[in-house]
């Protein structure tokens, strides 16, 4: 169990201690600052972990302890929040049972028995109908509406915001939660009963501290809010504070679940509580929608180079070109086939290919995952030269299997910014329980910063990512290109970036395409055959480091193999019929 001081400690720096606060030198959210004026502005108690940032006009976030640990990927179930010190006043008001023409009759029109009404604590005053919370047996809220048509809403004040009915929900069993206590008595109405309202609508959420203990006892929730913009934003502000992977959400055109019984009736109701399903995991994409690709078929620009046109096959329509620096080793090629030995051991994954189209990203796995025994050639007229594919059948198959075996591309189109990044792992850790992801590369990512910030991001990005690894049992594999190195080859120390990202981290393996110039310095001989030189820089479990591993590389299934080793690899797609 962490509390807010030791999660302080461990994650936002520099703070001075006023009071029942924290006061940071730095937000978390909108950043360091170099000015003092900006320093010294974000606030968070020590009792709550409740946060805000007064830095107005630049931030001014806010919220609680379970949404700043979420941003930082902390699960921690046991920690529960101290009561609040808030003196809530116990209503006074006496009310009697449902008796006059006029509130009956209105609560007939809204489709709801009166015998249902009075077995939810439904009564009246003056002509007024009132909704009576309990909590623990005792009566802590009494909220007021008037029965017509012109709605009007009141309490007697200094009410506790309690879910209404939140005495007799069965913890073992689904929860359904409302807006208003007219739904959940539609849903009641249905003859469901595990049912609970908010007490004051889709912007107060003040009930949810009031109810932690029993809605942490809950493992899933069905949300029913209201199809309006406020219910919209209360759905995405619960999914968060609740948790994504155990709530579920209604789909309906109805405002509300009220005018759905009054419209269709009962069944309805239960129809669309059925249906209800948790929210996608954005911003991934199965292996078997990515749009179609063979090269020979995209229409292309010579280039004025003959061979641009060979190597490439000019300049193809719907891509890009850039031109700078690369350095071929080979690392993207090598990391996507051990993304296919993890998928072949039934090992879930998420791949972010920054760099290519997804379309590109799986032509290559393909290629490899086909093998030499299954990859074929036709002439390409582009290039002069043969142009290699995998034939329709075992393409069908090699889809099926990574698709069935959980291999998930990342939409890097839809976003490359680091918050979205991490809740889609998140996401995906907890939902599908994908249990291997890869980050290729670091430069992609979007830090949302400054050049001058960008490698401090780099580096929190990391640590969010070692976090995310330890808290969530999978591996995370990481691409970071190297700077010009200063010697022939390159070393742990040429990583781009700051030097504690080495340090963050677990293992460093590199790989380095043998040339006449480094030849040498990788210690083979002149006469030596081999491509491509595998170098583990750093292992921390074992303390391995510097040693080289030579390897072969087959140009048409894209594959990597280990010299001395003839044996070719077979996947399990190999296997369907």
């Amino acid at each position: 169990m962490i509390t807010p001081q030791e999660f302080a400690d461990q994650y936002l720096g520099q703070y001075k201690i006023k009071g029942e606060e924290m006061n940071f030198k730095h937000c978390p959210f909108c950043g360091p600052n170099r000015k003092s004026d900006n320093q010294y502005k974000f606030y968070m108690n020590m009792e709550t972990g409740a946060y805000k940032c007064y830095r107005e006009k630049h931030c001014g976030v806010e919220g609680g302890f379970l949404d700043i640990k979420q941003k930082y990927n902390v699960v921690d179930d046991d920690y529960k929040p101290r009561k609040r010190k808030k003196e809530y006043k116990k209503p006074s008001s006496d009310t009697i049972e449902l008796q006059s023409k006029k509130v009956i009759e209105y609560i007939q029109k809204r489709k709801i028995s009166i015998d249902t009404a009075k077995n939810h604590n439904v009564k009246e005053k003056n002509g007024n109908i009132a909704f009576e919370y309990y909590q623990n047996g005792e009566r802590v809220l009494i909220k007021y509406r008037t029965a017509s048509k012109d709605k009007s809403y009141w309490q007697d004040g200094g009410g506790k915001p309690v879910l209404w009915d939140i005495d007799n929900v069965d913890t073992s069993k689904e929860l359904i939660i409302t807006e208003g206590e007219f739904d959940k008595l539609a849903i009641n109405e249905a003859g469901i009963d595990n049912v609970v309202s908010v007490p004051f609508g889709a912007s107060n959420l003040e009930w949810i501290d009031e109810n932690y203990d029993t809605l942490q006892e809950i493992d899933n929730i069905v949300l029913w809010t209201d199809n309006d913009e406020a219910g919209e934003k209360m759905k995405k502000k619960l999914l968060k504070r609740l948790g994504r992977d155990r709530c579920m959400v209604v789909d309906t055109k109805y405002k509300d679940a009220n005018i759905a019984l009054y419209k269709e009736g009962k069944e309805k109701i239960k129809e669309i509580i059925d249906n209800a399903e948790l929210v996608p995991v954005q911003r991934l994409i199965d292996v078997k929608d990515i749009e179609e690709f063979d090269p020979t078929e995209i229409e292309s620009i010579k280039s004025n180079i003959p061979l641009i046109n060979k190597y490439i096959g000019g300049y193809m329509m719907g891509a890009v070109t850039i031109w700078t620096g690369i350095n071929g080793s080979g690392k993207s090629t090598i990391l996507n086939q051990e993304v296919l030995q993890a998928v072949d051991e039934y090992f879930g994954t998420v791949l972010l290919t920054g760099e290519l189209p997804n379309w590109l990203t799986r032509y290559w796995l393909e290629l490899q995952a086909a093998g030499p025994k299954y990859v074929k050639s036709k002439y390409d007229e582009v290039r002069e030269k043969e142009s290699y594919y995998v034939g329709k059948e075992e393409k069908e198959k090699i889809r099926d299997w990574l698709s069935g075996n959980m291999l998930r591309i990342y939409d890097s189109i839809e976003s490359l910014k680091v918050d979205d990044i991490k809740e889609t792992f998140l996401d995906a850790a907890k939902r599908y329980g994908i249990k291997n992801f890869v980050v290729d590369n670091l430069m992609i990512v979007n830090y949302e910063s400054s050049y001058k910030e960008k490698f401090n991001k780099q580096s929190e990005f990391i640590q969010a990512m070692k976090d995310f690894a330890k808290n969530y049992n999978v591996h995370v594999h990481i691409v970071a290109h190297p700077r010009k190195p200063k010697e022939t080859l390159i070393t742990k120390h040429d990583i781009s970036g700051l030097s504690d990202i080495t340090n963050r981290v677990d293992n460093v393996i590199g790989i380095h395409r043998v040339t006449d110039k480094n030849r040498k310095a990788l210690g083979l001989n002149e006469d030596t055959q081999v491509q491509n030189i595998l170098e583990i820089f750093k292992n921390r479990i074992y303390g391995m480091q510097d040693i080289r591993i030579k390897l072969d590389f087959d140009v048409k299934s894209k594959r990597f193999k280990q010299m001395g080793i003839d044996k070719v690899k077979k996947y399990g797609w190999e296997e369907l019929k």
